[in-house]
């Protein structure tokens, strides 16, 4: 289903920082060529009047019309954050979801998209990354929970909770096996695939090495895992050590978060 989008980023994001989308686009016109780019990848036009639009993406400090479904841009998520709520915005209309709770905490939410086929051919868990932060949120599963669903797999797009808000370690690991069990009570399974990209691939590959009977099997998506090397090289502008989890033997990381293997498997993976 096409749609159209107007984007005002106003002035609170920083436009020449570099991003994952694109080189820093410098002037905020062309950061709207990048978003017509961007809109266009997913079926999805821009709009140059916010009451012609399907949807409204504001920058940091904009003040949105109401009516239209608003997604929201941070500061700390840069220029991609545009790129990421237009796919966000396209995928949502493409396959609506159903929201629901696992827990008490605001951030313990998880979306879920039901295949029309039946037989399902089986249940998988989504879980973002992002560098923990509570910038990123699960909207950037958004395509991959689409994707599977059109192919016949029941998805489950968790959110947890992140550093800067209720997050850090273990409370996020904590979130996704909390999230694990009641997924596996509504959607009537015992076992249940992890997906997990960046940060989200260690919180899978963690939670996979408490809770291998139920976890039967972890995909790592360019996956944060080894946090050594990570915190030596500051990724994400020092994460691992914001996040508080240690990559320490004495501590008892599991291997998923130490050193991979020259092959690149990791504990917790099958």
């Amino acid at each position: 289903m096409r749609g159209s989008v107007f984007v005002d980023p106003g002035d609170g994001v920083p436009l020449d920082r570099p991003s994952l989308s694109a080189p820093p686009p410098e002037t905020t016109e062309r950061l709207l060529e990048l978003c017509s780019e961007w809109a266009d990848e997913v079926g999805w036009s821009l709009a140059f009047d916010a009451g012609d639009a399907d949807a409204v993406i504001v920058g940091p400090g904009v003040e949105a019309p109401p009516a239209a479904p608003v997604v929201r841009v941070d500061r700390a998520q840069g220029v991609d954050g545009f790129r990421w709520g237009i796919r966000h915005l396209a995928f949502s209309t493409r396959w609506p979801v159903e929201t629901v709770p696992y827990g008490l905490i605001e951030d313990q939410l998880m979306d879920v998209r039901r295949p029309r086929r039946d037989p399902r051919r089986g249940v998988v868990v989504l879980v973002h990354g992002g560098f923990w932060m509570q910038s990123w949120r699960r909207d950037l599963m958004d395509g991959l929970a689409v994707d599977l669903a059109e192919r016949g797999w029941e998805t489950w797009n968790v959110e947890y909770g992140r550093v800067g808000g209720t997050g850090g370690w273990p409370q996020s690991r904590d979130d996704v096996l909390t999230a694990v069990a009641a997924i596996c009570d509504r959607a009537d399974t015992e076992c249940v695939t992890l997906v997990g990209h960046s940060a989200g691939a260690h919180l899978a590959l963690t939670a996979a090495a408490v809770r291998p009977e139920v976890i039967e099997r972890v995909v790592s998506l360019a996956g944060l895992c080894d946090l050594e090397a990570a915190r030596d090289q500051r990724l994400g502008g020092g994460a691992v050590a914001r996040h508080g989890c240690r990559a320490r033997a004495e501590r008892g990381a599991p291997d998923a978060v130490r050193r991979p293997g020259r092959d690149g498997h990791r504990a917790g993976a099958r």
